[in-house]
């Protein structure tokens, strides 16, 4: 599907720049950006990103689209290991956005927040964030859009109960609640890849082809 609607996405993308249609040129610019976090490609994020945040600047009526950008933006910082630059884009989405303290993107910021906590060696975790993130998982997690989420909760379970528990987890949500067909993102996958949950989604695959 990703190699399907990437050339659409392009097209639409170079339509609505050469038409000048700024805010539309934004809105797909972020959303590139996350297709490309979503299949791991950190070079071509970085780039519509740092495209995204330039146009950003010349657009005042385009700010609705800023808490995608910030949200995109910390997530590859934690990839790469930007901590302080991840907590300060979070910060700062949260303290321009009162929209982010619904329970949609409620979910995510504290996801990402989390996220930052649980790479910090030895860092405290906020224990009422995390009950927070479970409960709102427990209401939205067939919902979809909740990889990032569920990468979150995998780490916090694994960190919490250990390796067994924390699979057990991941195979509920894979098997049982996760709502897109397609493959999950490379966060994900990438975060979890010694769970043996895709060994079993690999199994189930083969017998499938058979």
């Amino acid at each position: 599907l990703y190699d399907l609607a990437l050339p659409l996405l392009l097209a639409d993308y170079r339509f609505m720049q050469d038409h000048h249609v700024t805010s539309e040129s934004l809105y797909r610019m972020f959303l590139l950006a996350e297709s490309c976090l979503h299949n791991g490609d950190l070079a071509n994020a970085h780039t519509w990103l740092r495209g995204g945040d330039a146009l950003l600047a010349t657009e005042p009526h385009a700010r609705a689209f800023e808490p995608g950008f910030y949200a995109a933006a910390a997530s590859l910082a934690i990839i790469e290991g930007r901590l302080d630059a991840a907590q300060s884009l979070i910060d700062e989405a949260h303290s321009h956005y009162p929209a982010i303290s619904s329970p949609r993107y409620a979910a995510v910021e504290l996801s990402l927040r989390l996220r930052v906590q649980l790479a910090r060696k030895g860092g405290a975790l906020d224990r009422a964030a995390l009950e927070r993130l479970r409960s709102l998982y427990e209401r939205g997690g067939h919902l979809g859009a909740q990889d990032t989420i569920v990468e979150t909760l995998w780490l916090a379970e694994r960190q919490d109960s250990g390796a067994n528990a924390a699979s057990e987890f991941l195979h509920d949500y894979i098997f049982h609640r996760r709502r897109e067909k397609g493959i999950a993102d490379w966060t994900l996958r990438m975060t979890t890849a010694s769970d043996l949950t895709w060994s079993r989604i690999a199994i189930q695959d083969e017998r499938q082809r058979k």
